[in-house]
């Protein structure tokens, strides 16, 4: 099942001059572009003349795979369905690979493991390849590159067992075998990956105990055990992946991470960059933030982080935090805005940067919402 369970809801579409985080926001489309209600969308920028090509992957009620993709010049293209003949889905992730290729993972809705992807030369695309390297059944996968430049990436089982799997750089990108139980982590019900100075993987235990691991750049990408309530986290709430873990680098740079608990409290932290990476207290109801269900985080077209939230009503709450603020990550952040844009009662939100370069100016943040 999906991060947002099986309910589904039209979608919107809202977007951001590329003016930083001065940049105007518009006004929220419902059926963006046509499109049938869905109950999960993720966007990434893949393979392109200026790498800024965006890829929207929706997944609808019935679990059909839809695509759309945004150009070098901002221009939409129409809905595909059933892409490139996926089956029906709960979940998919994409990221660009070691390779350079868009990597692409889908979770049927029986758990089986998908892959495909594009050439970033031709960008052709391949056919989904199920029981991907011989995964097992997975209910959640997440994929980061990481400090040695490869891909990493993380699944959870079906029964919260926490798999690990890389794509190195050698014979166009090979792949490794699955690695149950990785660094002996517990049974756990979301994961988030983040490069910064370090690679930096949060995971959340079945029992909401949250667990820290990173990976150095020493010896091919060493590995440091987890490290469970980290910084004397409290419980947090023990979700399926998207929207219980969210974390991006910002001005700064600074790491900020996000973690909801388990009575909805919004939890900050953040890593500097002294110390080989120095982290800090837990910070509580962050900006006076309600009780929230549901944060993602996203680095604007000026390195600003845009911040989104969903309240336990379905309020969408969006604050983002000055990339002119450099000396301090507490700093910067704007109070938040509620009803962003009028928004409509929401059950998921994303963002990522979108086109715009073909008319010699930065990208656009593009984000997608679907409604309850």
């Amino acid at each position: 099942m999906s991060p947002i369970g099986s309910t589904s809801g039209p979608l919107f579409h809202n977007w951001q001059d590329a003016d930083g985080g001065q940049g105007n926001w518009h006004a929220w489309v419902p059926n963006f572009q046509g499109a049938k209600t869905m109950r999960f969308v993720t966007a990434v920028s893949g393979p392109g003349p200026n790498n800024f090509y965006l890829h929207v992957f929706g997944i609808g009620a019935n679990g059909t795979l839809f695509h759309n993709w945004e150009d070098s010049y901002g221009a939409w293209h129409a809905w595909q369905r059933d892409y490139q003949g996926a089956p029906k889905l709960d979940l998919i992730a994409a990221a660009i690979g070691t390779t350079g290729h868009l990597e692409v993972f889908a979770i049927g809705t029986d758990g089986t493991l998908f892959h495909n992807w594009q050439e970033a030369e031709g960008e052709s695309w391949h056919q989904w390849l199920p029981n991907f390297q011989s995964a097992p059944k997975m209910r959640y996968v997440d994929a980061a590159i990481g400090t040695t430049g490869h891909l990493e990436v993380f699944a959870i089982g079906t029964d919260g067992t926490l798999y690990h799997n890389w794509q190195d750089d050698q014979d166009g990108g090979r792949w490794y075998d699955w690695v149950p139980s990785f660094q002996g982590a517990p049974k756990v019900a979301g994961v988030n990956a983040t490069l910064h100075q370090n690679l930096e993987v949060f995971a959340i235990a079945t029992d909401g105990t949250l667990l820290h691991n990173w990976q150095d750049d020493q010896d091919g990408g060493q590995w440091h055990g987890w490290v469970p309530d980290f910084q004397g986290a409290r419980k947090m709430r023990p979700a399926a992946g998207a929207g219980a873990l969210a974390a991006a680098v910002g001005s700064g740079p600074y790491l900020q991470v996000f973690a909801i608990g388990a009575d909805g409290t919004l939890y900050q932290n953040w890593q500097d960059g002294q110390d080989g990476g120095r982290w800090h207290d837990w910070a509580e109801d962050f900006l006076g933030a309600p009780k929230v269900v549901f944060v993602m985080v996203a680095q604007g077209p000026n390195a600003e982080l845009e911040l989104f939230a969903i309240g336990t009503d379905g309020t969408l709450l969006r604050t983002w935090q000055d990339p002119r603020v450099l000396t301090d990550p507490y700093r910067g952040w704007h109070p938040w805005e509620r009803h962003f844009q009028s928004a409509p009662p929401s059950r998921f939100v994303t963002a990522a940067l979108g086109g715009g370069t073909g008319f010699g100016e930065g990208p656009h943040l593009e984000a997608f919402l679907v409604s309850r």
